[in-house]
């Protein structure tokens, strides 16, 4: 099993992954202003490149120079990146959006001439847990908080306004779109419920129960989409949306809940989750329910699955590793 290691000097606040036909494999790693800053890494923002040898085989290249390094005014709690992000032919964009401590969301972008842009999107009254853009068309950008509301941002030009709110009945843990469903988007809510709206009509459609409170986090597959997975209290909870709003699986796999839970986009059933309590990520097949790996964190700062083949990029601390899993499959 192929595993590499790119080193930092000093803590990741996140990691965020960006990899499509139009960009490659971008990681974004963010490092906060209030710590200790070594040598010449200043606190800010870093995109890299990560380039594959062979998208066939998956061999491991190496990571390219830094393509982008800024220091944004705000500290930055949450990040999502947008699809218009295109580096492979002209024009060359980067485009993001950031979440700062006053909870307001703001859109950057930068040109090919390093020209950068911000502007506000929007804001929740109370803490953001997450957003996400549209895939592909990019009409839309969807946010939850623990403000009990999601927010569907309407992108027109240049203009961002906040076309719609859905009313919540606890905190929104996350907000998810599939490039499969591009249409819908899900929304995860501390108390158990998934909802699923529609982004033509701005209505409900239907939801799942997942029959227990606290939710921690959950995810829509992109290989399948009828497949939703949920972490509740300390139990997986995995859904056919085909068959019932009731889970098809409830398995305890952690004493505390996860930290975050995610789909493989390029291989069925495989799952990964960091559990809360001692960071340990394990790479799961919920069909066989056999864990194929696990790793111990010393501070678990986020991971992220490639979208064509089975690689994981995981932060840690001051490092992030890329592990290829396929000989585990």
């Amino acid at each position: 099993m192929a595993h590499r290691t790119i080193n930092f000097l000093n803590r990741i606040s996140f990691m965020k992954l960006h990899n499509s036909s139009s960009s490659g494999v971008l990681l974004a790693v963010y490092m906060p202003p209030n710590i200790d800053i070594y040598e010449n890494f200043q606190a800010g923002f870093y995109l890299f490149s990560w380039d594959l040898v062979s998208e066939e085989d998956g061999s491991f290249d190496s990571v390219k120079s830094c393509s982008l390094s800024f220091v944004p005014s705000e500290i930055i709690f949450n990040f999502c990146w947008s699809d218009e992000t295109n580096l492979k032919s002209f024009p060359k964009l980067l485009k993001f959006y950031a979440v700062d401590e006053c909870n307001v969301i703001w859109v950057y972008t930068f040109d090919t001439k390093r020209k950068s842009d911000r502007n506000i999107v929007g804001h929740h009254s109370s803490f953001i847990n997450a957003l996400v853009e549209q895939p592909e068309s990019g009409l839309y950008l969807a946010s939850v908080g623990d403000d009990n509301r999601c927010c569907l941002w309407t992108a027109n030009e240049k203009n961002i306004k906040d076309n719609v709110v859905f009313h919540l009945t606890s905190p929104g843990i996350n907000v998810l779109w599939n490039p499969k469903e591009p249409n819908k988007f899900m929304v995860a809510e501390k108390n158990g419920m998934i909802r699923f709206y529609s982004a033509e009509s701005k209505k409900a459609l239907f939801s799942l129960d997942s029959c227990q409170n606290l939710l921690s986090t959950s995810d829509w597959s992109s290989f399948n989409s009828l497949y939703v997975a949920a972490m509740v209290e300390s139990d997986l909870t995995v859904f056919d949306t085909s068959k019932s709003n009731r889970p098809m699986l409830v398995e305890k796999v952690t004493d505390s809940g996860a930290v975050r839970l995610a789909w493989c986009p390029s291989v069925d059933y495989i799952l990964t989750f960091v559990s809360r309590s001692k960071y340990q990520l394990t790479v799961l097949n919920v069909k066989s329910m056999k864990i194929l790996f696990t790793m111990d964190l010393k501070l678990y700062r986020g991971f992220e699955w490639h979208t064509y083949l089975p690689h994981l990029y995981v932060a840690d601390d001051m490092n992030i590793h890329i592990i290829d899993i396929s000989s585990k499959i």
